[in-house]
């Protein structure tokens, strides 16, 4: 018996164009932290915060981009583009295993899903991938505050240690963190807040 394909939903309406406004200003965020993202890396590597060159062991097989983003209408091209390259800048710094995970959670289409389902779930991975560039941007910004010590390096490891409690978090301190910080970032998963807290609060 012949099995037929069940029909794809792909049909042009005036939400996709309300959606691609709103992507509008959610990529020009994204596109900013990502740009400062970057310009901390390079200044973190002549710095020597961070080995640069280890970050650039990474390929762009993105397998884990789910069947529904390739099947994303025309209408939605654009912001289509913007993720793929916005995932190619972040595997570039070495986040390939935190974005493989974190960039399309919340997002539950399949490629029967219709336009509109699509873009809201295009819509949430772009606030996956801002979220990601937002922590980074701390992060790599708390290395030179660390650095920097006296009230300015305590008050940098109390941020750190607030973002440290989202396990999701986590990956990238390791990756994008100066040596401290990771070593505080390890600590902090052997022995638990207190000690942290009590190391961050030394007089």
């Amino acid at each position: 018996m012949r099995r037929h394909k069940p029909k794809i939903i792909n049909e042009h309406s005036a939400i996709l164009d309300e959606f691609n406004a709103e992507n509008s200003q959610n990529i020009a965020e994204s596109e900013n932290n990502l740009g400062k993202m970057n310009d901390l890396m390079k200044i973190n590597q002549d710095y020597n915060i961070l080995n640069f060159d280890q970050m650039q062991n990474y390929n762009y097989d993105f397998n884990f981009i789910p069947e529904w983003f390739n099947t994303l209408p025309p209408s939605l091209s654009v912001t289509k583009g913007f993720v793929v390259d916005s995932l190619a800048s972040l595997a570039h710094m070495g986040l390939m295993s935190l974005i493989s995970t974190q960039a399309f959670q919340n997002s539950y289409c399949s490629v029967f899903s219709s336009e509109t389902e699509k873009a809201v779930c295009l819509k949430n991975s772009i606030e996956n991938i801002n979220k990601i560039a937002q922590t980074g941007r701390q992060i790599m910004s708390l290395n030179f505050r660390v650095l920097a010590g006296g009230r300015m390096a305590k008050e940098a490891l109390v941020s750190l240690n607030t973002l440290a409690s989202d396990p999701q978090n986590v990956g990238m301190i390791k990756t994008l963190g100066s040596t401290i910080i990771m070593y505080l970032t390890l600590m902090r998963e052997s022995v638990g807040d207190e000690f942290v807290y009590l190391l961050i609060n030394k007089p």
